[in-house]
């Protein structure tokens, strides 16, 4: 191993450099920045390509929520490009790192744009007038794009850049450019910038399909790729978001969609043995929105595996087959094109025999492969690769590279869905923090506004700006109509509508008119508040408007999402919404914030390896933590898996020595009051009560193995559990065992349990390794319903296969059937692959038994007000985009208590969930008030209600016998104000006046109609 423990990292001597250089602008690099530029660090932020967005920005749609990839995406581009700590270099790559840890020289080669990005306004003219034509790699070569272009339309920076490759010096577009903006003197050249660390996140690239001439890709027309059909899918691709056959235009009725396509294929050339872990959730996906773009669709899903190991993911794949996605476990042999009609005939074998059907189109889910720029990066970097040619990296630190002070993120290290990606960023993020702890704030830029403008006592100069989003609002609902029915109406300056109002020239251009036309309020009728607020604000700020002055009408989730099939219903509706947003802002008052003292410590709950990790990489930042485990000893439920015991071992005695970190054992929280940023405690401890302020909280509360009451577990001593199984390898208890049986899913994917427990399927066929290295004669049997080695783990799959391990497939209303007898175990067992009835002999049966939240986390739940889902695990503020993140502000989550997470995951969340706490703790301050409750004392008779409802206990009765409301403490919920008899409470930004102007407002228009 070669993990850096904190006393290596406190031996370099060097100046440190508070800057740190991201190579890769997806959504990997883009948190890892923007985590960094939060806690106080320079941060330049390198991309190869002409924009932000990486691979994330090809896709339509994301599982499994179904939202918008762009909606997500943008305004994580532009806050990352506006964001005053973060330096964007485009189309540049690592060329050489000298240098050491705390003191790199980082040399960058920049190719160049031949586009003046100071003068670029993104106007488009210089491509309309370019007589070139070249194939649209961003659209999968399904469309073509001009020699000047624009990756693709919400890029970022919103700029223009000549393909030199295929520019015929034809000087039409400098010509047609009214800004000068065009330059080909503009030359390669070599950055040489000082970094403290380094964060390696270029993503991974698509197998090429073509290689595999059975599938028919780059041969049939109607044989496309996963990421060629998510272009299809969206509404910027080649077709508009309507899918059509590239053969004849026509929409397909019966669509094909062949998983594992170059993944799990360990023939030379043909493929890698690794799962790619997301192909098969995407196709899901791309199924269920096919069928949303076109309801007569028929998809057809082949696979050999559902691998729905995520959060929610095994509810998605239900209600997909509940809408009509069929999914078939057959291996595809062949694809056949009929030349008459171009159809396409698939020769499967499925249940015993060699079926053909014939299909309108084919998706292949062509499989993850190392980026193109890995070994050439890995180089640069002077880091290593592993076998399957990504970064190699440490299990005990996932985002460790072979050189001190190089980190890794996301697709580099491997396979990688979106949150997973996002948690690898913030952790190499927190582990870069813990390197230049020192230099933090030494390279820091303070963002400044335009002074704020004056304009309560003016007339209501209304600006409304309603957003197509694609087609995802303008898809059903008729935008035109919605603008021209708004911009009647009283007090309404300006309205227009934009394709996507959250781009950067869209923001720009919002910027732009508030000023010119002497703007004092605004509406936007786009997507959810909850994402893209901040964003809105910042526009309007630096415009010189109180960020109050500012509505948002949620016209994508309220109308086109919900009443997709009602579009007339849809369109009246987001009228009535943004004539209430109207309505309400006209009323809006400024709200000015107070700057609020930073406890800079941090209460880090559970001490399994998720709190361990955490508490870690918080205090070798520098700041104090408190652990609290509620067991008499550190470590949960890692200390049952040996395999761990080194990694724990050493963090347990990291942890207790730490000076920064104070542990409690055998202790409760009973109380947690308080805001981001200063938080207050109560801890019930064998000592007595401890109050501790800190500012703020990480929940690491673990996860617990599910009771068994099946398969005579508990009543035959013959039958164990996986856990149970561990204690016996490390044992060597297996003396004269010659037939194990595994059963997979024993209290998982299951009504109560409706969730896959992600770490079962490894644990078994580790187990099974390790049984057959202990006694290589021994039957080894594994019972599963979806064997979910995803990632590198299906090399050990594959090793067990070869060992003699026989995996038998079972359905879920067959489940296997187990007897007892003195002499031995029978399982009988249904192989629907073989279709035929199998009894096997057991003398040991292990059931994998799934796992589940922490028990009596309802408590710890209701204690900090936030909510868990039908699972029992905690609900994040974001499913993609902010895993680690809860709904109340300054509290994280990780480990189990966001979901099931294997050893090396949860580590990574921990990592992550530090860097969110170390951005709000790298702060002296933070800004608190705004929108919170008023106390109106002369209204006040002390009656006690709002002490009683608060669920945040923020109310008080004062000296003066009347209530009293800290602004800094309270959280805005306005639960006091609906509560208070006599009215005598307000909340701020939601007055009577406000609220009824809004009522009014859609009942002016002949509301409450859709």
């Amino acid at each position: 191993m070669f993990n850096f423990l904190p006393e290596r990292l406190m031996a370099v001597k060097q100046q440190r450099v508070g800057a740190v250089l991201v190579v890769g602008g997806g959504i990997a690099g883009m948190q890892a920045a923007a985590d960094l530029a939060e806690g106080g660090f320079l941060v330049y932020l390198a991309t190869a390509d002409d924009s932000l967005g990486g691979r994330m920005a090809m896709l339509d749609k994301t599982f499994p929520t179904n939202e918008c990839s762009m909606c997500l995406l943008g305004p994580r581009m532009t806050g990352s490009l506006s964001h005053a700590n973060i330096k964007l270099i485009t189309r540049a790559t690592l060329a050489e790192l000298q240098g050491e840890p705390g003191n790199f020289n980082a040399v960058l080669d920049r190719q160049p744009r031949y586009v003046d990005e100071s003068r670029c306004t993104g106007c488009g003219q210089c491509a309309e007038v370019c007589p070139v034509k070249v194939t649209d790699q961003f659209n999968g070569g399904l469309s073509r794009r001009k020699a000047i272009y624009k990756q693709f339309p919400q890029a970022v920076p919103n700029k223009y850049a000549i393909d030199a490759k295929n520019c015929i010096n034809c000087k039409r577009c400098a010509k047609e450019c009214g800004t000068g903006a065009i330059d080909y003197s503009q030359q390669p050249e070599q950055l040489t910038i000082p970094v403290g660390a380094v964060i390696l996140a270029p993503g991974f690239q698509s197998f090429d399909a073509t290689v595999l001439g059975q599938y028919g890709l780059g041969h049939y027309p109607n044989v496309v790729s996963n990421i060629q059909f998510e272009r299809m899918l969206s509404s910027t691709g080649p077709t508009g978001g309507q899918i059509r056959r590239p053969s004849d235009g026509e929409v397909p009725k019966k669509i094909a969609f062949i998983q594992c396509v170059g993944s799990r294929d360990c023939r030379p050339n043909q493929g890698a043995e690794y799962c790619s872990g997301v192909c098969c959730m995407a196709s899901i996906k791309e199924a269920v929105i096919a069928r949303e773009h076109h309801p007569e669709i028929e998809p057809t899903i082949f696979y050999l595996d559902i691998r729905a190991h995520g959060k929610n993911f095994d509810r998605y794949v239900e209600r997909a087959k509940e809408q009509g996605i069929t999914l078939n476990r057959a291996l595809i042999s062949s694809v056949k094109e009929d030349p008459a009609t171009a159809n396409l005939t698939l020769r499967h074998y499925c249940r015993g025999e060699v079926l053909a059907e014939q299909f309108d189109l084919v998706v292949l889910a062509s499989g993850v492969r190392p980026h193109q720029s890995a070994k050439e990066l890995a180089r640069a970097a002077g880091i290593e690769l592993n076998r399957y040619g990504f970064v190699k990296t440490d299990e005990a630190n996932p985002v460790q590279t072979t050189r001190m002070g190089v980190f890794a993120a996301g697709g580099f290290i491997g396979p990688r869905d979106i949150p997973e990606t996002v948690v690898n960023g913030a952790a190499a993020a927190a582990s870069a923090a813990r390197l230049l702890k020192d230099a933090r704030g030494t390279m820091e830029e303070v963002v400044e506004y335009p002074p704020e403008l004056n304009v309560m006592d003016e007339e209501a100069r209304v600006g409304v700006f309603v957003c197509r989003c694609g087609t995802n609002i303008a898809g059903v609902v008729d935008v035109p109509a919605v603008v021209e029915c708004i911009g009647k109406l009283p007090g309404v300056e300006y309205a227009c509508e934009f394709t996507y109002s959250c781009s950067q020239q869209s923001l720009q251009q919002i910027t732009d008119i508030i000023r010119r036309r002497r703007l004092n309020r605004v509406v936007v009728a786009a997507c959810s508040v909850r994402t893209h607020l901040p964003l809105f604000q910042q526009a309007i700020k630096q415009a010189g408007l109180n960020p109050y002055y500012l509505e948002m009408a949620n016209i994508r989730d309220h109308c086109s999402w919900v009443h997709r099939e009602y579009p007339d219903a849809a369109t009246r509706k987001a009228k009535d919404l943004t004539a209430m947003a109207l309505g309400k802002v006209r009323e809006n008052k400024p709200l000015h914030p107070q700057q609020a003292p930073v406890v800079q410590s941090s209460l880090v709950v559970g001490g399994g390896i998720a709190g361990l990790t955490a508490a870690l990489s918080l205090a070798d930042q520098g700041y104090g933590v408190y652990l609290l485990e509620r067991q008499p000893r550190l470590g949960g439920m890692v200390q049952r898996l040996p395999l761990y015991n080194k990694i724990l071992e050493d963090k347990i005695a990291a942890v207790t020595e730490h000076p920064n970190i104070t542990v409690y054992m055998d202790a409760q929280l009973r109380e947690c009051a308080g805001r981001i940023g200063s938080f207050t405690s109560t801890v019930q401890t064998a000592g007595g009560q401890v109050q501790l302020q800190h500012g703020t909280v990480i929940i690491a509360t673990g996860h617990e193995p599910a009771e068994v009451d099946r398969y005579l577990y508990g009543k035959d001593r013959r039958v164990i559990t996986r856990l149970e199984m561990e204690d016996r390898l490390n044992k060597k208890e297996l003396e004269d065992i010659d037939k194990v049986v595994f059963i997979q899913c024993v209290g998982s994917r299951e009504k109560g349990r409706e969730y896959c427990s992600r770490t079962c399927c490894n644990q078994t066929v580790r187990q099974a390794l390790e049984i057959k290295n202990l006694r290589p004669h021994t039957s080894v049997f594994v019972l599963y319903r979806d064997m979910r080695t995803y990632g590198f783990a299906e090399g050990d799959y594959l090793k067990a296969r070869e060992q003699g391990v026989i995996f038998i497939n079972y359905a879920p209303e067959q489940p296997p059937r187990v007897q007892s007898s003195d002499s031995h175990l029978t399982v009988d067992i249904y192989d629907p692959v073989g279709q035929v009835q199998l009894t096997l002999a057991a003398e040991l049966l292990v059931l994998a038994n799934g796992v589940e939240a922490a028990k009596d986390l309802h408590k710890l739940a209701g204690l900090f007000k936030l909510p868990l889902n039908e699972d029992r695990f905690f609900v994040e503020t974001h499913a993609k985009l902010s895993p680690l993140d809860v709904p109340r502000p300054g509290i994280f989550i990780c480990g189990g208590a966001h979901s099931p997470q294997h050893v090396a995951e949860t580590i990574a969340q921990a990592q992550g969930a530090a860097a969110r706490a170390a951005a709000v703790l790298s702060k002296p301050h933070l800004l608190a008030g705004g929108s919170v409750a008023r106390v109106i004392a002369e209204k006040c008779a002390a009656c006690l209600t709002c002490v009683r409802v608060c669920p945040f206990s923020i109310p008080i009765i004062g000296a003066d016998n009347t209530a009293e409301i800290n602004g800094v403490q309270c959280q805005g919920c306005g639960t006091c104000a609906g509560a208070c008899p006599n009215g005598a409470i307000v909340l701020e930004h939601y007055h009577t006046n406000q609220l009824t102007e809004k009522v009014k407002a859609m009942f002016g228009l002949g509301g409450g109609r859709a």
